[in-house]
């Protein structure tokens, strides 16, 4: 079976740690969704700083609680299918 991989920060802190996950993604071309809230701001200038060569925000998706990311996973079918494998990491 061919998956497609997709990775899951739960409430992310260490935004050194998320750059490299997003640095992994980007490599594997697996797709990125983050569960706030994260211990940091996604759009402060020095964590796109480390990620701007690698940022796809096509390849990033943002949830607002676990609750919603399942939801939309749910609504999706996406976790239950042959093509995709989700990772999900409290980092």
């Amino acid at each position: 079976m061919n998956y497609k991989p997709n990775i899951a920060l739960y409430e992310p802190d260490i935004p050194q740690n998320t750059a490299a996950i997003i640095r992994t993604c980007a490599c594997l071309g697996a797709k990125l969704e983050i569960i706030e809230p994260c211990g940091f701001h996604l759009d402060d200038k020095r964590f796109k700083r480390v990620v701007m060569d690698y940022m796809d925000l096509e390849r990033i998706e943002i949830h607002q609680s676990a609750e919603e990311f399942f939801k939309a996973k749910k609504n999706k079918n996406n976790i239950n299918d042959n093509k995709s494998l989700h990772i999900i990491l409290k980092i």
